[in-house]
C-alpha cells in the first residue's frame, strides 16, 4: 500500500520532503524522503505508529496515515495554500487515495479566500461522521458500502450532484461537477442547498457541543473497522 502511496503522490509532481513514524515529539524525527526507505520503514512500523509525510515546497502539505491497525479510517491530508490552478490535481489525488484506502468515508474542501463566503476548509473526521452524519456538507465526499444506505443517490441526482460508482465500491459525490472549477457563489449556494435537502432528512448530526454530539435522526451510524 505505501508503496502505491509513494507512487501516486510522485505521478502528481507532489513528492514529500520527509516522513516520521509516530505522533509523539520525543520520537518524532523526520527522515528524507525516499520512496524506497519509505517502503523499507513502513514494512518494520508497528501497528500502533502514525506515520506522516511532509511536503514543505509549495504545494506544502502534510500526510497522515493515522494508526496502521486501522488504514480504512483515519488518513488526513492537508495542503498550504494552493494556487487553483493545482485545485483539479487535488481532486484527481483524491481518487488516487480513496481506490489505495478504501475509506468508508472520506471528504475534499479547500477554501478560495476571494470568495463572500468561503467554503468549508476544515471538515469531519470520518470517524465521526460515521457515529453522527454530516456536519457540513463537502464539495466531493466518498461514501463506502456502509453508508450508502444513508442516501437517496436518484433524490440527489435530481439536485444536481454528480453521482459516480467508483471501481472499488464507494459512491463519489461532487455537489456539482467539478467542484474545483465552479464559482465560488455557485458552489456555495449548493452546499447550503444540500445542507438544507440532508437537515430535512434527519442526516445532519448535532456538534454544536463538543463533547455531547449526536447523530442525525436518521441517520444510521455505522461502526467501521
Amino acid at each position: 500500500m505505501f508503496r502505491q502511496l509513494a507512487a501516486s503522490l510522485e505521478q502528481a509532481g507532489w513528492t514529500p520532503d520527509a516522513f516520521d513514524l509516530a505522533d509523539e515529539p520525543d520520537r518524532r524525527t523526520q527522515r528524507p524522503f525516499q520512496a524506497e526507505a519509505f517502503a523499507e520503514a513502513m514494512a518494520g512500523a508497528n501497528l500502533s505508529d502514525l506515520p506522516r509525510l511532509h511536503r514543505q515546497r509549495s504545494p506544502a502539505y502534510v500526510f497522515a496515515a493515522g494508526l496502521l491497525a486501522t488504514p480504512r479510517l483515519s488518513p488526513t491530508l492537508d495542503f498550504g495554500q494552493l494556487p487553483a490552478s493545482d485545485l483539479a490535481g487535488v481532486f484527481g489525488l483524491a481518487d488516487a487515495l480513496c481506490e489505495l484506502f478504501r475509506p468508508v468515508y472520506a471528504a475534499v474542501s479547500f477554501r478560495d479566500p476571494d470568495a463572500a463566503e468561503p467554503l468549508p476548509g476544515r471538515i469531519s473526521s470520518g470517524r465521526l461522521v460515521h457515529r453522527y452524519g454530516f456536519e457540513v456538507v463537502p464539495p466531493r465526499c466518498y461514501v463506502g458500502a456502509e453508508l450508502l444506505d444513508n442516501f437517496d443517490l436518484p433524490a440527489l441526482r435530481d439536485l444536481g450532484v454528480d453521482v459516480t460508482p467508483t471501481d472499488w465500491g464507494a459512491v463519489r459525490l461532487d455537489a456539482l461537477k467539478g467542484p474545483w472549477a465552479v464559482p465560488s457563489a455557485e458552489l456555495s449556494a449548493q452546499l447550503q442547498r444540500l445542507g438544507a435537502y440532508f437537515a430535512e432528512r434527519g442526516l445532519m448530526g448535532d456538534y454544536s457541543r463538543a463533547l455531547v454530539k449526536k447523530a442525525g435522526a436518521n441517520w444510521k451510524p455505522v461502526q467501521a473497522t
